[in-house]
C-alpha cells in the first residue's frame, strides 16, 4: 500500500484508517503522528498479511497514546515505538502475531494483544514500561525472554493454555493474572512479588535480593495445578505469605544463605 524510503502520515486530530489489503505498510523510516500528540492507526484489512512499522513515535506525556491495531494481520516492529501508552494489537486472523524488533516504550504502560497468534522480541526488542498488560485472547504464547526488559508490573490475560515468559531486569510485581490455563514463567534481576490473588496452570518465578531479603514472596493466596517452582537466587528468601495451593508439585528454592519463610495462615 505504501512503500518508500520514507513515509509519514499526520492525520490532524483523527484516527489514520487504512486496508493493507494483503500487502506491507513499509518504509525505511515510518513515522505515525497526528496534531494531539496521539496515534491511533486502524488497519481495516481482514488479512492475512503483515504490516512492517518502522517508526511509531507519540507524545510520552499524559494522556497521548500510540496505537496500532491491526484487523487480521500481524505486526513486526523494526524501529522505536513509544508514547505515554503504547498498544498493539493483532487482532482477529489465527497466526497473526507480534513481533517486536526494536525497542517498545511507554511512560505509562505497554498493551499487546492478540487473538491467535504469538508475542515475540528478539534481543533489540526491549520493553520498557512501568505496567506491562500481555493479552492472549485464544491460543498463541508470550515469549519475552529474548531481551532483558524494564518492567515494574506484570499483568497478563489468557484465553487458554497458553505460555507467558518474561524475563526483566529489575524488581517485577505480579499484577493482576487472568486465565487458570495459563503457564506463567517470569525471572527477575530484583525481586518478584504478588499484588493480588490468582489461579494459573503453572507458575515458575525466579528473583533475586541479597541475604536477608526477599527474592520472591508470594503475598496472596495463589492456586496452581500444574507443576511449579519458586527460586530464590543471589542469597535471598523465598518467603509464601498466604495459600500456595492447588494440585500441581511444588517446588520452593533459596540457594546460597536464603531462607524458606513458610507464613501462611
Amino acid at each position: 500500500l505504501l512503500n518508500a524510503a520514507t513515509v509519514n502520515l499526520n492525520a490532524g486530530t483523527n484516527n489514520i484508517t487504512f486496508s493493507t489489503a494483503g500487502t506491507s505498510l513499509n518504509g525505511s523510516n515510518l513515522t505515525l503522528t497526528d496534531a494531539t500528540g496521539t496515534v491511533n492507526v486502524i488497519d481495516t484489512f481482514a488479512g492475512p498479511g503483515n504490516i512492517t512499522l518502522t517508526n511509531g513515535v507519540a507524545s510520552n506525556a499524559n494522556p497521548n497514546s500510540f496505537t496500532l491495531n491491526a484487523t487480521g494481520t500481524g505486526i513486526t516492529t523494526t524501529g522505536a515505538v513509544s508514547a505515554f501508552d503504547v498498544n498493539l494489537t493483532a487482532n482477529t486472523v489465527a497466526g497473526s502475531s507480534i513481533s517486536l524488533g526494536a525497542a517498545t516504550t511507554g511512560a505509562n504502560s505497554v498493551t499487546l494483544k492478540t487473538n491467535a497468534g504469538d508475542i515475540t522480541q528478539t534481543a533489540a526488542g526491549i520493553i520498557t514500561a512501568p505496567t506491562l498488560n500481555v493479552n492472549l485472547t485464544n491460543t498463541g504464547n508470550a515469549v519475552l525472554n529474548t531481551a532483558t526488559n524494564a518492567v515494574n508490573t506484570l499483568n497478563t490475560t489468557a484465553g487458554g493454555a497458553n505460555t507467558i515468559n518474561l524475563n526483566n531486569a529489575g524488581a517485577l510485581a505480579i499484577g493482576t493474572i487472568v486465565g487458570a490455563g495459563q503457564n506463567l514463567t517470569a525471572t527477575a534481576g530484583g525481586a518478584i512479588t504478588t499484588t493480588s490473588g490468582f489461579t494459573v496452570n503453572s507458575l515458575n518465578l525466579t528473583g533475586t535480593a541479597a541475604a536477608g531479603a526477599d527474592a520472591v514472596k508470594l503475598g496472596n493466596a495463589i492456586v496452581a495445578n500444574g507443576a511449579s517452582t519458586i527460586l530464590a537466587t543471589g542469597g535471598g528468601n523465598v518467603t509464601v505469605a498466604a495459600a500456595f495451593t492447588g494440585t500441581g508439585n511444588k517446588t520452593l528454592q533459596a540457594n546460597a544463605a536464603g531462607n524458606l519463610n513458610l507464613n501462611a495462615n
